[in-house]
This record gives C-alpha cells, structure tokens and sequence, in this order.
C-alpha cells in the first residue's frame, strides 16, 4: 500500500516541513509519480530503523562537593 505525504509524516511523527527536508536531502526512500511522492511502508521502516539510536545505560559516576570555607575579604585593610 502506497502512503501519502501527509500519511508518512504521521506514521513517523513528523511535520510535513521536516519530511519534505528528508526527501530533498534523500535521507528517506520514496516514489515519485509526477509532482506526487509516495511511501511504502518499507521505506518508513528503513528510515526509522537506520535512524533510531541504541539506548545506553548511564554511566555511574562519583559527585565530588566542595564544601567551600569562608574565606574573608581584606578591602584596604579592613576585613569584611
């Protein structure tokens, strides 16, 4: 079954704006019959699945506090 635009973009939640840039820039796979662009299902899958990142436990990492003494000020001699 052949998508429209319009279709496209909300199978992969997207504006129309954003998946008329992926066409230009031929990022996404699509058919063009005249001026009409059409999807299949295919080529929706192919560009979600190059373009999905893996998802990466965080790093644990130790937290250093400065407990920051006070340290005072001399202006002139004369301390605050």
């Amino acid at each position: 079954m052949q998508l429209t635009r319009q279709q496209a973009a909300d199978k992969l939640g997207v504006s129309l704006r954003f998946l008329d840039s992926l066409i230009a820039s031929r990022q996404i796979e699509h058919l063009r019959f005249g001026r009409k662009v059409r999807f299949l299902q295919s080529h929706l899958d192919d560009y979600l699945a190059r373009s999905t990142q893996p998802v990466v436990e965080p790093v644990a990492f130790k937290v250093r506090s400065r407990i920051r003494k006070p340290v005072a000020l001399q202006v002139f001699g004369a301390v605050r």
